[in-house]
């Protein structure tokens, strides 16, 4: 099926055409304040969000529901959600701590919360501009200093994976894989309130058990 010119948000239309083999490709996607978004999903389930400049966030907050089937994911993190050389969060290899890291004020992979096998678990991770801050389930867990705004850059955002750094493939490349399933997932362009929060875990673990999410209920700020 095709499904085209959807207006979603700020009058913003998007355009998105289901491709043979069940890969399904989301292209001209204007989201927000009129910038241009293009959406691959590869055939191995890694999702790619191209010509991203809506992706440049001075102080992201990440949020998805994940639910990890193994540890051993062969590179250092399973990637959750990854725009390379600006902020990424994922799983340790081996251990399952979430961890995140955000450039250029704590380009480091930091987080002790170890996030259980086979069990859907929301997670949260962002910056302020002064602290990085992470949540479980909706409760605010750790945080770490963090200072100043991520980078733009013209790398393209993952989901479920990273920029290959290591093959040499940049944009044209993925590794660190997440194992597992990942659902509900959401950028902000702001750090939200612990209330807000809450909100969020409350409307979308209700969409995993029966309902279709209102967006309108969702806190300002959601780029996708």
């Amino acid at each position: 099926g095709t499904y085209e010119w959807n207006d979603i948000s700020c009058n913003g239309r998007c355009g998105v055409q289901i491709k043979s083999g069940s890969a399904p490709y989301f292209r001209h996607n204007r989201i927000h304040h009129e910038k241009q978004a293009g959406v691959l999903t590869a055939e191995d389930g890694t999702g790619v969000l191209e010509d991203n400049d809506i992706f440049d966030i001075d102080n992201p907050l990440m949020i998805a529901w994940i639910m990890p089937t193994a540890r051993d994911v062969s590179r250092d993190r399973g990637i959750v959600m990854n725009k390379e050389s600006a902020y990424e969060f994922g799983l340790q290899d081996n251990v399952g701590a979430l961890q995140g890291a955000f450039n250029p004020g704590c380009w480091r992979w930091w987080g002790g919360d170890i996030i259980p096998l086979d069990t859907w678990t929301q997670v949260g991770v962002g910056v302020d501009g002064t602290n990085e801050m992470h949540y479980v389930n909706g409760a605010f867990t750790e945080q770490d200093g963090c200072a100043g705004s991520c980078p733009a850059n013209d790398n393209h955002f993952r989901i479920g994976a990273r920029t290959d750094l290591w093959d040499g493939q940049g944009n044209d490349g993925h590794a660190s894989q997440f194992l597992g399933s990942i659902d509900e997932v959401m950028l902000f362009g702001r750090m939200l309130t612990a209330a807000e929060i809450i909100d969020v875990y409350d409307a979308t673990s209700a969409e995993l058990v029966s309902a279709a999410i209102d967006m309108s209920s969702l806190p300002d700020g959601l780029i996708g």
